[in-house]
């Protein structure tokens, strides 16, 4: 019998926005990522990642990293712009308790599946923003453009967390 060994990670991160671009501020972690990919971040192994839709598609993108920082919004009763941070230990129950903006049973069934599956990042991180519109339309609202600063700055924190080199044109941006 031949035994496979475990893939090798390439201990390199992963930034992932899950949304949807044509439902205001469901879209707003991919906004963000795009934000973030437009950033100068050397010598880094951040990988960002458009992930339009939640479910198992989610799990793939963990392929290969040890260290996954979410992006998405989540619906809490919070005032809209609030941004919330939750960590690997906490996900499952807080996407079972708020849920997700539009996809929360997605991507449950994604952690749960990169669980039994083995894939699922070492470090794992949800950073999440509470929508204030989610309905048809591509911009977001004038309150989820305020905050979109406030929630960059928040994943750059989390980066430097894990050991990110950030330049100063990284940190000025989030700090604006």
């Amino acid at each position: 019998m031949m035994i496979i060994p475990e893939k090798q990670k390439n201990k390199s991160i992963a930034v992932i926005g899950v949304g949807n671009t044509i439902l205001r501020d469901e879209g707003a972690a991919l906004h963000l990522v795009r934000r973030l990919k437009e950033k100068s971040i050397p010598g880094s192994h951040v990988d960002f990642i458009f992930a339009e839709t939640a479910g198992l598609g989610v799990a793939d993108s963990f392929e290969g990293y040890d260290s996954v920082i979410l992006l998405d919004t989540i619906l809490t009763g919070k005032m809209p712009g609030t941004v919330i941070s939750v960590k690997k230990s906490e996900l499952l129950a807080a996407i079972g308790e708020g849920g997700v903006a539009g996809h929360a049973l997605g991507l449950k069934q994604a952690l749960e599946f990169a669980s039994v599956t083995n894939t699922i990042p070492e470090r794992l991180v949800l950073i999440a923003i509470v929508p204030a519109e989610v309905e048809f339309g591509e911009s977001l609202s004038s309150q989820l453009e305020e905050a979109m600063d406030v929630y960059e700055n928040v994943v750059l924190q989390q980066l430097e967390l894990w050991g990110v080199q950030l330049n100063n044109e990284s940190k000025e941006r989030g700090e604006k």
